[in-house]
């Protein structure tokens, strides 16, 4: 088996990164090289619940007839400040719904979408998506200030401020809902801040147990460990390892059972996303969460869970049929089977296959961003899985159909996060990508028979 390092961000997903194997979470708190500020040069300390937020002058503020706003004038009004960027699909995913709940509470409610961005960079997310062509609300762009007073590591990040001009609370997507602003603003509801970490999380370091009073020769040759929400912690998987040659480490913090699901099953080899899952259960709101719920922060606690298996290399190639019996072991109450079910795809095809794609040897490199995206000597099957990432809002699986099954060499240069685009960057190399219906692999989860 070849060597696998990757990992998943499964509630931060980009929309339009940088860098597929980037940490979101350490550029959702550091502006990138030459990001400029909002306002004034101000060098200004971390707010925190409870203190009073300062009356500053933001600039760079779009969709708005002065250009700016003096945050007193809010007073008097429950404010939310949205911490946002253009790769951050969850982030984009709400604006309709916060435009939505800002007119519902007209005059009650304001909601200011921060971005470290310039203006240049998210019109063109607007003008691209249909689903925010109605949406003129005031955005601060080109912020740095805000920032400063409200740090974070995770997006989208809310801040919400009373019309006092008070800081109540610090949360995530599943705290801003009506519910919970009519209470805030009946005064019937006090919100939870969310909670950073008790210890700095570092991915390459064991989750749970080092052992680390043993010798370096007496390693682990098999442990596996359960454990419920952390809380703080970011939901992602890792799997790093060389099943013959190394220790297999598999690990997922605060994922759900689809994600776990997923990963064992696919093995490696097939990535059941979201969009390749089937729940054929009674009550899937406790496999997944339903966003028209107001209860995400109960609902997390009992169906989110942290996992870590380590697999000695004297068991090489067992590391997912560990993973399946422990999933088996721990949720008894569900079976997981793949199974070929005709689906909607976007597929990758050959239309000329008299062109040669074969690589020329050298180096194998993968590199993605916005613009473009270049393989070497890599597997061709590697473009839909990136393009995942980019064409989120498509929502549909995106397979490779070309056949080819030897390493390739593909430079592609144009908007990755536009199928159009795509489609003409693919043409020189006699492909494109395309609707049809084909049987792919699905995984399908099922509540399991009694006495079964």
């Amino acid at each position: 088996m070849k060597k696998t390092t990757f990992t998943c961000f499964l509630a931060y997903l980009c929309l339009f990164g940088s860098n597929l194997y980037g940490n979101q979470l350490e550029v959702a708190g550091t502006p990138p090289a030459g990001a400029v500020g909002d306002t004034v040069s101000l060098q200004v300390k971390e707010l925190k619940v409870g203190e009073q937020m300062p009356d500053l002058l933001v600039k760079n503020v779009i969709n708005h007839p002065e250009g700016e706003i003096q945050l007193s004038d809010y007073r008097g009004k429950l404010l939310i400040l949205d911490f946002w960027a253009t790769w951050c699909a969850p982030c984009v995913k709400g604006f309709p719904k916060m435009d939505s709940l800002r007119r519902e509470f007209e005059g009650k409610l304001e909601v200011l979408p921060v971005t470290y961005q310039d203006q240049e960079e998210v019109d063109k997310l607007f003008s691209r998506l249909k689903v925010l062509k109605d949406i003129k609300m005031p955005m601060a762009v080109s912020d740095n200030t805000l920032r400063q007073l409200f740090p974070h590591r995770t997006l989208p990040h809310y801040v919400w401020i009373d019309p006092k001009g008070k800081v109540m609370a610090f949360t995530s997507k599943e705290s801003v809902v009506r519910d919970s602003i009519r209470q805030v603003l009946e005064g019937v509801k006090e919100l939870e801040s969310k909670s950073a970490p008790k210890a700095l999380f570092k991915r390459n370091e064991l989750l749970f147990f080092g052992n680390r009073g043993f010798d370096e020769d007496k390693r682990i040759l098999l442990q596996s460990v359960f454990m419920p929400y952390i809380e703080g912690m970011p939901a992602m998987y890792k799997v790093t390892g060389e099943s013959d040659k190394s220790w297999m480490r598999i690990f997922l913090t605060n994922s759900d059972l689809p994600t776990y699901f997923g990963l064992a099953y696919g093995a490696g080899k097939v990535d059941f996303n979201r969009n390749r899952r089937i729940l054929e259960v009674k009550e899937p709101d406790l496999l997944k969460y339903n966003a028209d719920l107001d209860n995400y922060d109960e609902w997390k606690l009992d169906h989110r869970f942290c996992y870590e298996l380590i697999v000695s290399p004297q068991y090489p190639g067992q590391e997912y049929d560990i993973m399946k019996t422990d999933l088996d072991r721990m949720f008894p109450e569900y079976r997981a089977a793949v199974e070929m079910r005709d689906t909607e795809v976007l597929a990758l095809v050959r239309t000329d296959t008299t062109i040669d794609l074969r690589t020329d040897g050298g180096e194998r490199k993968i590199e993605m961003d916005a613009f473009g995206l270049e393989l070497n000597n890599e597997r061709i099957g590697l473009l839909p899985y990136h393009w995942r990432f980019h064409l989120q809002l498509m929502r549909i699986p995106i397979v490779d159909d070309t056949g080819i099954d030897y390493k390739v060499d593909i430079k592609l240069e144009g908007k990755m996060n536009n199928l159009e685009s795509i489609r003409k960057t693919l043409a020189p190399y006699g492909l494109d990508l395309v609707k049809k219906v084909m049987p792919i692999k699905m995984l399908v989860i099922r509540d399991r028979p009694q006495g079964h």
